[in-house]
């Protein structure tokens, strides 16, 4: 079943050959450039991913529409080379719709087909241009998916079951003892502006939009923050008390010790490890020969 007469994500999909109404999925339109977020993005997912930090879930909004997706950076800062980037381990994020605004109100055919099939406009354009796909489709430990409508989500899920485009809703995080996180999608039918159509408990009810549940991974202890207990213990000397907190400031992740006026860190520039005291920063070595010494490089 194609519609016709709905926006897509690619050029010739809409069911009737017209040509896309909404910016392609790799358009940039200048935004990501504005105040350095592009490189503080990728400086913070890199963060995550060198040290290891597990079960990371980022909440946004204003996309105007409900969608979960796996996130990717550049290893190698190259933010404007699609080509080099690579998923963050064990991170997604979750886009929650508007409460009311533009966008939603526009749809008029609230049919799970046509949900559907702009899920899978979106997954297509994005797929066609290397960037990570919506949904949550082989995530780690994802189990129980539902979605309103769609009978084959929980044993074969697919992207419209990680995606609402019409409704007016919100997301509801549950965490157990265990850690096992729950995630669901409530909204109401979306209606045009100022029609006064909100919620009603019998014409326009709240609904299970979608729901999953993820397992967590096993945390590990970062490399790096191993690293700098193991030095914290093997030059006392030099630190003073153990258990300083770790820092960021770019490109540094590093500890301060007030009793010796010291500071150890590395360089994201060039993977080095950095000791300051007395006014001289010494260049120690690199952080590879280090976690090798200190027994984290495992």
């Amino acid at each position: 079943m194609t519609l016709t007469n709905l926006p897509s994500f690619g050029t010739g999909v809409d069911g009737n050959g017209a040509a896309s109404t909404y910016s392609a999925p790799n358009a940039d339109a200048g935004k990501s450039w504005q105040g350095g977020y592009r490189a503080e993005r990728n400086a913070l997912l890199k963060y995550i991913a060198d040290n290891k930090i597990t079960n990371v879930v980022f909440l946004s909004t204003d996309d105007h529409q409900n969608r979960i997706n796996e996130l990717t950076y550049s290893p190698t800062g190259e933010t404007e080379k699609q080509a080099s980037y690579v998923k963050v381990p064990y991170t997604f994020e979750i886009v929650a719709g508007p409460l009311g605004a533009t966008g939603p109100d526009l749809i008029t055919n609230h049919t799970f087909a046509m949900a559907q099939q702009y899920a899978n406009s979106m997954f297509a354009a994005q797929t066609a241009a290397g960037i990570e796909p919506l949904g949550l489709q082989g995530y780690p430990g994802l189990k129980n998916v539902s979605r309103l409508n769609d009978p084959n989500a929980g044993t074969t899920p697919s992207a419209v079951d990680f995606y609402s485009p019409d409704t007016f809703n919100y997301n509801a995080l549950e965490i157990s003892a265990s850690g096992q996180l729950t995630v669901t999608s409530w909204g109401i039918v979306a209606t045009a502006q100022n029609s006064a159509s909100e919620y009603d408990a019998s014409k326009n009810p709240v609904q299970k939009v979608f729901n999953f549940q993820i397992d967590p991974v096993a945390n590990t202890t970062p490399p790096l923050t191993c690293l700098l207990n193991w030095a914290e213990s093997a030059y006392p000397k030099l630190f003073g008390a153990a258990g300083a907190v770790s820092q960021v400031q770019l490109p540094y992740t590093y500890r301060y010790y007030k009793n010796t006026d010291a500071y150890v860190g590395v360089s994201s520039v060039d993977n080095h490890v950095y000791y300051l005291a007395a006014g001289v920063l010494q260049d120690v070595g690199a952080l590879s020969g280090w976690l090798k010494t200190a027994g984290c490089d495992k």
